[in-house]
């Protein structure tokens, strides 16, 4: 609970300064054949400062599809209050591990 209060926050002056973001992700499988992504964000916190890399989320994914991928990182990133007209002005970059699903492939 500490750690989504604390996400909140910095979430919070991210967009309060406008700052801009990048979006870091992986997939990864458990020993139970479970599916999650990692969310990671290098983002502006402080405009007079250098960016910091903060883990946002672990959701857990129903399959590996590059439509489930994208609607559980749009869906975080929205919960996280980064609307799609925040992401249009302020998303930089987006990073993966270029795996095919992860490029929508």
């Amino acid at each position: 609970m500490l750690q989504m209060k604390w996400i909140k926050r910095i979430t919070q002056q991210i967009l309060n300064i406008a700052g801009k973001i990048s979006v870091l992700i992986d997939e990864s499988s458990s020993l139970g054949a479970k599916s999650a992504l990692i969310v990671y964000l290098n983002c502006e916190i402080n405009k007079q400062r250098p960016a910091n890399s903060l883990f946002l989320d672990l959701i857990e994914l129903p399959d590996q599809t590059s439509a489930t991928i994208l609607r559980a990182l749009l869906n975080c990133l929205n919960q996280n209050g980064f609307c799609d007209d925040y992401l249009q002005e302020n998303l930089v970059a987006f990073a993966s591990d270029s795996a095919s699903v992860m490029l929508g492939k």
